[in-house]
């Protein structure tokens, strides 16, 4: 699943990491005692323009030779856990997929 989020080629750095609970940013640090809100997923490719960002989880949208399936199974994998996933500009260029947990989903849903 995470590398439908970011298949930018050969050349790109991938990181993953926790987004806090209350603000969203990048939690620096490995405390598992703290609630994680969320994780990121961040490239550093072209990135994904704006008028861009919500089409790119539709059934059949591809920017190159692809299927247009990967990022809508994504998707549906993540709303299927209780979770949201947005896209938004990565801190140092490229794209930064936001995998944040909605309003009533569980905390110890480790899943």
């Amino acid at each position: 699943m995470l590398s439908e989020l970011c298949d930018g080629g050969v050349d790109v750095d991938v990181r993953i990491g926790r987004l806090d609970d209350a603000s969203g940013s990048e939690v620096v640090g490995d405390s598992a005692d703290e609630p994680v809100g969320g994780f990121y997923v961040k490239d550093t490719g072209s990135g994904i323009p704006p008028e861009n960002r919500e089409e790119v989880f539709d059934y059949n949208y591809t920017a190159s030779d692809g299927t247009g399936f990967g990022l809508a199974i994504v998707q549906e994998i993540v709303k299927a856990h209780g979770w949201e996933i947005t896209v938004t500009d990565g801190t140092t260029g490229g794209a930064q997929f936001e995998i944040r947990r909605t309003e009533g989903a569980s905390t110890d849903d480790r899943q």
